[in-house]
């Protein structure tokens, strides 16, 4: 692995899409490379609002 990715990666916990797409612009790399290579290296990816939801009044399921 490529050092500089590896200290990239190392250097933040949380991971978004938009961050992997840059960083796998910057190497050359597949984003699936980086995400894989983030879950790797112990660092989260979080995948846009994934187990968020907006109205915190409510319920996420309820209507």
């Amino acid at each position: 692995m490529n050092p500089e990715l590896k200290s990239q990666i190392e250097s933040q916990a949380i991971w978004t899409f938009p961050e992997c797409i840059a960083l796998a612009a910057e190497f050359g790399l597949k984003p699936r490379f980086v995400v894989a290579m983030i879950m790797m290296l112990g660092r989260t990816y979080q995948d846009g609002d994934a187990g968020s939801y907006r109205n915190t009044d409510q319920a996420p399921f309820e209507n």
